[in-house]
């Protein structure tokens, strides 16, 4: 995987985003399921500053979707 899709990979899955939403705290983003999964596990905290949160303030990013999207169409070609 070249750098430019690894920026639009999950730092907990590893593999490409999938529903991408930033965290408010860090601004680092996550998958949307692993990141649910991971507060489930280990509490209401960040898994990039620890701090903690509320997943009603998640929001999917918009602009990291597209990038995916291009990003995957671009490899595909």
């Amino acid at each position: 995987m070249n750098n430019d899709m690894e920026e639009l990979t999950c730092p907990l899955t590893k593999i490409l985003f999938v529903e991408p939403t930033t965290m408010a705290c860090c601004g680092t983003t996550y998958s949307k399921a692993p990141l649910i999964e991971y507060l489930a596990v280990n509490g209401p905290f960040c898994p990039n500053c620890q701090e903690s949160t509320v997943f009603s303030k998640f929001e999917i990013n918009k602009v990291i979707v597209e990038m995916v999207k291009n990003g995957v169409w671009a490899i595909n070609q």
